[in-house]
Protein backbone atom coordinates (compact mmCIF):
# COMPACT_ATOMS: atom_id res chain seq x y z
CA UNK A 1 0.00 0.00 0.00
CA UNK A 2 2.83 2.54 0.68
CA UNK A 3 4.56 1.64 -2.72
CA UNK A 4 1.09 2.41 -4.19
CA UNK A 5 0.90 5.81 -2.57
CA UNK A 6 4.76 6.53 -3.50
CA UNK A 7 3.42 6.47 -7.87
CA UNK A 8 0.72 8.07 -7.51
CA UNK A 9 2.52 10.94 -5.98
CA UNK A 10 5.40 11.10 -7.63
CA UNK A 11 8.16 13.28 -7.04
CA UNK A 12 6.52 15.36 -4.75
CA UNK A 13 5.82 12.77 -2.17
CA UNK A 14 8.79 12.73 0.59
CA UNK A 15 9.75 8.87 0.33
CA UNK A 16 12.14 9.08 3.04
CA UNK A 17 9.14 9.12 5.41
CA UNK A 18 7.62 5.90 3.67
CA UNK A 19 11.26 4.40 3.86
CA UNK A 20 11.17 5.26 7.73
CA UNK A 21 7.63 3.94 8.76
CA UNK A 22 8.24 0.63 6.44
CA UNK A 23 11.27 0.47 8.51
CA UNK A 24 9.26 0.40 11.59
CA UNK A 25 6.61 -1.70 10.51
CA UNK A 26 9.07 -4.48 9.45
CA UNK A 27 10.71 -4.03 12.83
CA UNK A 28 7.49 -4.63 14.70
CA UNK A 29 6.66 -7.99 12.78
CA UNK A 30 10.30 -9.57 14.15
CA UNK A 31 9.46 -8.15 17.59
CA UNK A 32 5.97 -10.00 17.62
CA UNK A 33 7.66 -13.70 15.85
CA UNK A 34 10.65 -13.34 18.76
CA UNK A 35 7.77 -12.99 21.48
CA UNK A 36 5.40 -15.45 20.25
CA UNK A 37 8.63 -17.81 20.44
CA UNK A 38 9.53 -16.28 23.56
CA UNK A 39 5.54 -16.85 24.88
CA UNK A 40 6.46 -20.81 23.46
CA UNK A 41 9.53 -20.95 25.67
CA UNK A 42 7.63 -19.50 28.71
CA UNK A 43 4.62 -21.65 28.24
CA UNK A 44 6.70 -24.77 28.28
CA UNK A 45 8.46 -23.41 31.27
CA UNK A 46 5.70 -22.83 33.04
CA UNK A 47 4.67 -26.76 32.32
CA UNK A 48 7.44 -27.78 33.62
CA UNK A 49 7.07 -25.19 36.73
CA UNK A 50 4.04 -26.35 37.58
CA UNK A 51 4.68 -30.23 37.19
CA UNK A 52 7.34 -29.42 39.72
CA UNK A 53 4.54 -27.92 41.85
CA UNK A 54 2.40 -30.87 41.28
CA UNK A 55 5.42 -33.36 42.15
CA UNK A 56 5.96 -31.40 45.35
CA UNK A 57 1.98 -31.53 46.67
CA UNK A 58 2.09 -35.11 46.11
CA UNK A 59 5.49 -35.29 47.65
CA UNK A 60 3.94 -33.15 51.12
CA UNK A 61 1.07 -35.12 51.03
CA UNK A 62 2.84 -38.43 51.19
CA UNK A 63 5.28 -36.48 53.92
CA UNK A 64 1.97 -35.82 55.62
CA UNK A 65 0.37 -39.21 55.87
CA UNK A 66 3.55 -40.54 56.62
CA UNK A 67 4.33 -38.25 59.84
CA UNK A 68 -0.01 -38.95 60.70
CA UNK A 69 1.06 -42.67 60.42
CA UNK A 70 4.18 -42.33 63.26
CA UNK A 71 1.60 -39.78 64.93
CA UNK A 72 -0.90 -42.06 64.98
CA UNK A 73 1.12 -45.09 66.32
CA UNK A 74 2.68 -43.34 68.65
CA UNK A 75 -1.01 -41.93 70.43
CA UNK A 76 -2.42 -45.85 69.81
CA UNK A 77 1.05 -46.92 71.79
CA UNK A 78 0.46 -44.25 74.56
CA UNK A 79 -3.32 -45.38 74.89
CA UNK A 80 -2.07 -49.14 75.58
CA UNK A 81 0.25 -48.11 77.98
CA UNK A 82 -2.22 -45.62 79.67
CA UNK A 83 -4.94 -48.68 79.74
CA UNK A 84 -2.23 -51.33 80.81
CA UNK A 85 -1.02 -48.93 83.89
CA UNK A 86 -4.33 -48.16 84.11
CA UNK A 87 -4.99 -52.10 84.62
CA UNK A 88 -2.54 -52.47 86.79
CA UNK A 89 -3.35 -49.60 89.42
CA UNK A 90 -6.93 -51.25 89.52
CA UNK A 91 -5.01 -54.46 90.31
CA UNK A 92 -2.65 -52.77 92.86
CA UNK A 93 -5.86 -50.94 94.77
CA UNK A 94 -7.46 -54.10 94.66
CA UNK A 95 -4.53 -55.77 96.27
CA UNK A 96 -3.93 -53.46 99.26
CA UNK A 97 -7.54 -53.35 99.87
CA UNK A 98 -8.14 -57.27 100.02
CA UNK A 99 -4.86 -57.23 102.24
CA UNK A 100 -7.35 -54.80 104.45
CA UNK A 101 -9.82 -57.31 104.46
CA UNK A 102 -7.39 -60.11 105.15
CA UNK A 103 -6.10 -58.29 108.74
CA UNK A 104 -9.49 -57.24 109.75
CA UNK A 105 -10.98 -60.34 109.79
CA UNK A 106 -8.31 -62.61 109.95
CA UNK A 107 -8.61 -64.88 107.31
CA UNK A 108 -6.51 -67.84 106.72
CA UNK A 109 -4.74 -68.14 103.04
CA UNK A 110 -7.47 -70.67 101.89
CA UNK A 111 -10.23 -68.00 103.66
CA UNK A 112 -8.21 -65.38 101.21
CA UNK A 113 -8.04 -67.37 98.00
CA UNK A 114 -12.00 -67.95 98.60
CA UNK A 115 -12.84 -64.03 99.36
CA UNK A 116 -10.85 -63.35 96.03
CA UNK A 117 -12.75 -65.83 94.35
CA UNK A 118 -16.03 -64.30 95.86
CA UNK A 119 -14.86 -60.88 94.76
CA UNK A 120 -13.86 -61.83 90.91
CA UNK A 121 -17.36 -63.41 90.32
CA UNK A 122 -18.88 -60.53 92.09
CA UNK A 123 -17.33 -57.64 90.10
CA UNK A 124 -19.41 -57.93 86.94
CA UNK A 125 -20.91 -54.54 88.16
CA UNK A 126 -18.43 -53.37 90.12
CA UNK A 127 -14.81 -51.98 89.91
CA UNK A 128 -12.89 -54.80 92.07
CA UNK A 129 -11.77 -52.21 94.59
CA UNK A 130 -15.01 -51.57 95.39
CA UNK A 131 -16.30 -54.95 96.33
CA UNK A 132 -12.98 -55.14 98.50
CA UNK A 133 -14.30 -52.15 100.42
CA UNK A 134 -17.85 -53.60 100.65
CA UNK A 135 -16.00 -56.81 102.41
CA UNK A 136 -14.05 -54.17 104.71
CA UNK A 137 -17.13 -52.71 106.06
CA UNK A 138 -18.61 -56.11 107.14
CA UNK A 139 -15.36 -57.11 108.44
CA UNK A 140 -15.33 -54.47 110.78
CA UNK A 141 -18.43 -54.90 111.89
CA UNK A 142 -17.60 -58.20 113.48
CA UNK A 143 -18.19 -60.43 110.35
CA UNK A 144 -15.31 -63.09 109.94
CA UNK A 145 -14.80 -64.61 106.09
CA UNK A 146 -17.22 -67.51 106.49
CA UNK A 147 -19.89 -64.52 107.18
CA UNK A 148 -18.79 -62.45 104.31
CA UNK A 149 -18.60 -65.50 101.75
CA UNK A 150 -22.11 -66.28 103.38
CA UNK A 151 -23.67 -62.81 102.75
CA UNK A 152 -22.08 -60.75 100.61
CA UNK A 153 -24.17 -61.73 97.28
CA UNK A 154 -27.84 -60.50 99.28
CA UNK A 155 -25.41 -57.29 99.61
CA UNK A 156 -24.41 -56.56 96.48
CA UNK A 157 -27.94 -57.71 95.23
CA UNK A 158 -29.21 -54.55 97.18
CA UNK A 159 -26.64 -52.61 96.25
CA UNK A 160 -26.90 -53.13 92.53
CA UNK A 161 -30.60 -53.09 92.73
CA UNK A 162 -30.75 -49.51 94.00
CA UNK A 163 -27.41 -48.44 92.55
CA UNK A 164 -25.90 -47.64 95.86
CA UNK A 165 -22.38 -47.77 96.82
CA UNK A 166 -21.30 -51.41 98.18
CA UNK A 167 -19.31 -49.88 100.68
CA UNK A 168 -22.50 -47.92 102.64
CA UNK A 169 -25.05 -50.71 101.46
CA UNK A 170 -22.63 -53.45 104.02
CA UNK A 171 -22.68 -50.59 106.47
CA UNK A 172 -26.33 -50.38 106.27
CA UNK A 173 -27.03 -54.42 106.60
CA UNK A 174 -24.87 -54.74 108.82
CA UNK A 175 -25.48 -52.22 111.35
CA UNK A 176 -29.38 -53.31 110.93
CA UNK A 177 -28.43 -57.21 111.48
CA UNK A 178 -26.25 -56.11 115.02
CA UNK A 179 -29.16 -53.47 115.84
CA UNK A 180 -32.14 -56.30 116.48
CA UNK A 181 -29.27 -59.15 117.23
CA UNK A 182 -29.37 -61.01 113.84
CA UNK A 183 -27.35 -63.54 112.82
CA UNK A 184 -25.75 -63.22 109.50
CA UNK A 185 -28.37 -65.79 108.11
CA UNK A 186 -30.95 -63.17 108.49
CA UNK A 187 -28.98 -61.26 105.49
CA UNK A 188 -31.90 -61.88 102.87
CA UNK A 189 -34.51 -61.09 105.30
CA UNK A 190 -32.99 -57.47 105.87
CA UNK A 191 -32.13 -56.42 102.62
CA UNK A 192 -35.57 -57.87 101.42
CA UNK A 193 -37.35 -55.34 103.78
CA UNK A 194 -34.99 -52.17 102.88
CA UNK A 195 -35.70 -53.06 98.88
CA UNK A 196 -39.60 -53.70 99.13
CA UNK A 197 -39.59 -50.34 101.34
CA UNK A 198 -37.76 -48.10 99.09
CA UNK A 199 -39.64 -49.29 95.97
CA UNK A 200 -42.85 -48.74 97.53
CA UNK A 201 -42.64 -45.55 99.94
CA UNK A 202 -41.55 -42.07 99.17
CA UNK A 203 -38.20 -43.10 100.18
CA UNK A 204 -35.06 -44.67 99.51
CA UNK A 205 -32.72 -47.16 100.95
CA UNK A 206 -30.02 -45.07 102.11
CA UNK A 207 -32.54 -42.63 103.85
CA UNK A 208 -34.38 -46.33 105.37
CA UNK A 209 -30.79 -47.20 106.31
CA UNK A 210 -30.21 -44.11 108.72
CA UNK A 211 -33.71 -44.71 110.00
CA UNK A 212 -32.85 -48.00 111.00
CA UNK A 213 -29.25 -46.87 112.46
CA UNK A 214 -31.31 -44.42 114.86
CA UNK A 215 -33.48 -47.19 116.29
CA UNK A 216 -32.64 -51.02 115.72
CA UNK A 217 -31.54 -51.51 119.16
CA UNK A 218 -34.36 -49.58 120.88
CA UNK A 219 -36.70 -51.13 118.83
CA UNK A 220 -35.35 -54.47 119.74
CA UNK A 221 -36.12 -53.75 123.36
CA UNK A 222 -39.87 -52.86 122.59
CA UNK A 223 -39.88 -56.66 120.63
CA UNK A 224 -40.27 -54.72 117.58
CA UNK A 225 -38.27 -56.55 114.53
CA UNK A 226 -36.81 -55.51 111.47
CA UNK A 227 -40.25 -55.54 109.76
CA UNK A 228 -42.38 -53.42 112.18
CA UNK A 229 -39.71 -50.70 112.09
CA UNK A 230 -39.71 -51.18 107.94
CA UNK A 231 -43.08 -50.81 108.27
CA UNK A 232 -43.53 -47.42 110.46
CA UNK A 233 -40.70 -46.05 109.05
CA UNK A 234 -42.55 -46.55 105.63
CA UNK A 235 -45.88 -44.95 107.37
CA UNK A 236 -43.90 -42.08 108.40
CA UNK A 237 -42.16 -41.25 104.98
CA UNK A 238 -44.62 -38.87 103.62
CA UNK A 239 -43.79 -36.39 106.72
CA UNK A 240 -40.43 -37.71 107.66
CA UNK A 241 -37.78 -39.63 106.70
CA UNK A 242 -33.75 -40.73 107.24
CA UNK A 243 -32.75 -40.28 110.27
CA UNK A 244 -35.54 -37.58 111.35
CA UNK A 245 -38.41 -40.76 111.66
CA UNK A 246 -35.63 -42.99 113.32
CA UNK A 247 -34.86 -40.20 115.82
CA UNK A 248 -38.83 -39.82 116.19
CA UNK A 249 -39.47 -43.52 116.10
CA UNK A 250 -36.57 -43.87 119.17
CA UNK A 251 -37.58 -40.89 120.91
CA UNK A 252 -41.10 -42.33 121.04
CA UNK A 253 -40.26 -45.45 122.00
CA UNK A 254 -38.58 -43.97 124.60
CA UNK A 255 -40.97 -41.86 125.62
CA UNK A 256 -43.35 -45.10 126.19
CA UNK A 257 -40.88 -46.63 128.44
CA UNK A 258 -40.62 -43.51 130.51
CA UNK A 259 -44.17 -41.74 130.32
CA UNK A 260 -44.73 -37.87 132.33
CA UNK A 261 -47.62 -37.52 134.21
CA UNK A 262 -49.17 -35.36 131.75
CA UNK A 263 -48.50 -38.70 128.99
CA UNK A 264 -50.43 -40.94 131.75
CA UNK A 265 -52.91 -38.27 131.85
CA UNK A 266 -53.88 -37.99 128.50
CA UNK A 267 -53.57 -41.60 127.53
CA UNK A 268 -55.93 -42.13 130.42
CA UNK A 269 -58.32 -39.71 128.55
CA UNK A 270 -57.91 -41.72 125.64
CA UNK A 271 -58.36 -45.00 127.82
CA UNK A 272 -55.43 -46.21 125.94
CA UNK A 273 -52.84 -47.82 128.06
CA UNK A 274 -49.16 -49.50 126.47
CA UNK A 275 -48.83 -52.42 129.26
CA UNK A 276 -50.62 -55.73 128.79
CA UNK A 277 -53.23 -56.72 131.53
CA UNK A 278 -51.85 -60.45 132.07
CA UNK A 279 -48.02 -60.07 131.17
CA UNK A 280 -47.72 -56.94 132.61
CA UNK A 281 -45.30 -55.97 129.82
CA UNK A 282 -45.51 -53.91 126.44
CA UNK A 283 -48.01 -54.32 123.82
CA UNK A 284 -46.35 -55.44 120.67
CA UNK A 285 -46.16 -52.29 118.64
CA UNK A 286 -49.44 -53.06 116.56
CA UNK A 287 -51.87 -52.87 119.03
CA UNK A 288 -50.09 -49.84 120.45
CA UNK A 289 -51.19 -48.38 117.22
CA UNK A 290 -54.29 -49.74 117.21
CA UNK A 291 -55.48 -48.36 120.62
CA UNK A 292 -53.50 -45.19 119.95
CA UNK A 293 -55.64 -44.71 116.34
CA UNK A 294 -59.24 -45.70 118.35
CA UNK A 295 -58.37 -42.94 120.73
CA UNK A 296 -57.51 -40.34 118.47
CA UNK A 297 -60.17 -41.40 115.92
CA UNK A 298 -62.69 -38.54 117.74
CA UNK A 299 -60.26 -35.61 118.37
CA UNK A 300 -59.73 -32.51 115.91
CA UNK A 301 -56.79 -31.82 114.14
CA UNK A 302 -55.73 -29.51 116.71
CA UNK A 303 -56.38 -31.62 119.69
CA UNK A 304 -54.66 -34.74 118.29
CA UNK A 305 -51.28 -32.40 117.66
CA UNK A 306 -51.76 -31.70 121.29
CA UNK A 307 -51.68 -35.20 122.75
CA UNK A 308 -49.08 -36.29 119.97
CA UNK A 309 -46.93 -33.95 121.37
CA UNK A 310 -47.47 -34.42 125.02
CA UNK A 311 -46.90 -37.93 124.34
CA UNK A 312 -44.20 -38.84 121.43
CA UNK A 313 -42.37 -35.02 122.32
CA UNK A 314 -42.65 -32.06 120.00
CA UNK A 315 -40.01 -33.71 117.70
CA UNK A 316 -42.06 -36.58 117.40
CA UNK A 317 -45.51 -36.00 117.07
CA UNK A 318 -46.15 -35.34 113.48
CA UNK A 319 -44.51 -38.49 112.48
CA UNK A 320 -46.04 -40.51 114.91
CA UNK A 321 -49.63 -38.82 113.79
CA UNK A 322 -49.27 -40.02 110.28
CA UNK A 323 -48.89 -43.49 111.99
CA UNK A 324 -51.69 -43.26 114.50
CA UNK A 325 -53.89 -42.14 111.44
CA UNK A 326 -53.00 -45.00 109.26
CA UNK A 327 -54.12 -47.15 112.13
CA UNK A 328 -53.62 -50.98 112.40
CA UNK A 329 -55.51 -51.65 109.17
CA UNK A 330 -52.26 -49.63 107.73
CA UNK A 331 -49.98 -51.33 109.96
CA UNK A 332 -51.35 -54.61 108.61
CA UNK A 333 -51.35 -53.70 105.02
CA UNK A 334 -47.54 -53.41 105.54
CA UNK A 335 -47.04 -56.06 106.86
CA UNK A 336 -48.82 -58.62 105.07
CA UNK A 337 -46.79 -57.41 101.81
CA UNK A 338 -43.06 -57.93 103.54
CA UNK A 339 -44.28 -61.84 104.68
CA UNK A 340 -45.16 -62.13 100.88
CA UNK A 341 -42.85 -60.05 99.06
CA UNK A 342 -40.46 -62.65 98.26
CA UNK A 343 -36.52 -62.44 97.20
CA UNK A 344 -37.33 -58.74 95.81
CA UNK A 345 -33.60 -57.91 96.13
CA UNK A 346 -32.47 -60.56 93.54
CA UNK A 347 -34.98 -59.40 91.26
CA UNK A 348 -34.09 -55.70 91.25
CA UNK A 349 -30.94 -56.18 90.99
CA UNK A 350 -31.14 -59.37 87.96
CA UNK A 351 -33.31 -56.13 86.45
CA UNK A 352 -30.46 -53.98 86.53
CA UNK A 353 -27.91 -56.29 85.43
CA UNK A 354 -30.39 -57.06 82.44
CA UNK A 355 -30.40 -53.64 81.16
CA UNK A 356 -27.94 -52.34 78.84
CA UNK A 357 -26.12 -50.08 81.71
CA UNK A 358 -25.91 -53.47 83.51
CA UNK A 359 -24.60 -55.86 80.70
CA UNK A 360 -21.30 -53.08 80.18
Amino acid sequence: ALDDIAKASGDAFDTSTIDAVREQINNTEIAIQQLGNEIDDNSESQQQFNNSLEEGERNANNLVRSIMGAASAYLGIRKSYRELKGGLDIYKDYEVQMATVGAVTGATKEEMELLNKAAKDFSGYYMPKDIGVGFEELARRGWDATDILYGANDVLNLAIGNTMELGRTAEITADILDGFHYGVDQTNRVVNVLTYAAANASTDVDLLGSSFQEVSAIARTFGADVEDVGTIVSMMASSVKGSKAGRALKIGFLNMANLTDDAKAVLDSLDVSFIDPVTKGFKSIDAIIGDLHDGFKDLNNAAKLEAAQTIFGTQGANAWLEVIDQGLEGFGKWKDEFANMGDVALEQAESIMNTTDGLI
